[in-house]
């Protein structure tokens, strides 16, 4: 059974996202205030765990890379994407 969000948990997502588009990087101390904001309330309190933040986190940066970077990995051609692989060390299963 899924449990459901904590409050806040979709604000959070919507700064994230927003502090990455302008280049913002934070750290784990960073990311608790941004998060103790949206929530209303600290880990400490109950507010939301530390589970909250991090996936939180993963999805703002998930769709940020998907608004930013998708369309261009998309529109990459077959030779170009095999390139990018082998020079990465994804070679595995990339069929030439």
């Amino acid at each position: 059974m899924t449990e459901p969000l904590s409050p806040g948990f979709h604000a959070l997502i919507v700064d994230l996202q927003n502090r990455l588009a302008k280049g913002e990087s934070f750290d784990n101390p960073r990311l608790n205030e941004i998060a103790e904001n949206a929530f209303g309330g600290t880990r400490a309190q109950g507010v939301y765990t530390c589970r909250d933040a991090y996936d939180a986190q993963e999805t703002a940066v998930n769709k940020h890379l998907l608004e930013t970077h998708a369309a261009k990995l998309l529109d990459i051609s077959r030779d170009a994407l095999r390139y990018k692989m082998k020079k990465f060390g994804f070679d595995a299963g990339v069929e030439e």
